[in-house]
């Protein structure tokens, strides 16, 4: 089955005061400044600071959760499809013991680049919608982990 050779991978930004969840805190007006019941929060216009990240895992032997770092040539600094082709340079795919091994990933733009070094690997490629929850089990993982990181 299909399943069993399956990768699946995604990225995500974490940015600092952000995915947490809101906590309601109930209080007399005379407490309202106290340092319990504020929660830092990043203002408009401020920068963030944030991190991309990107995850992958095969059944239950293999899981990785990296930081992907800004390319330094992209117009706008960001992070493109060649900072994602860098991380995963430094993972041999063929330590996973399968003849064959489908990637599934979502649709973004930043895979373009990523999908032909995919293919120059021989690695299978399935594409599904962005942002499908019930097809892409790491995007129900992301705001646990952002969750996790903002404590």
């Amino acid at each position: 089955m299909w399943r069993r050779r399956a990768m699946w991978a995604d990225e995500v930004t974490i940015e600092r005061g952000r995915g947490k969840r809101r906590k309601w805190i109930f209080r007399y007006l005379k407490e309202k400044w106290n340092k319990d019941c504020i929660e830092p929060n990043t203002r408009v216009g401020e920068r963030k600071v944030s991190q991309m990240m990107t995850r992958f895992f095969h059944g239950q032997r293999h899981d990785l959760f990296l930081s992907i770092f800004p390319d330094p040539s992209s117009t706008g600094g960001g992070v493109t499809g060649k900072s994602i082709i860098d991380v995963y340079n430094h993972y041999d795919f063929r330590e996973l013991g399968e003849e064959e091994v489908f990637l599934i990933i979502d649709n973004a733009k930043t895979y373009l680049p990523f999908m032909r070094w995919l293919r120059k690997h021989r690695i299978t490629l399935f594409e599904i919608l962005l942002y499908s929850l019930d097809l892409i089990p790491i995007e129900n993982i992301w705001f646990l982990i952002k969750d996790k990181l903002s404590k």
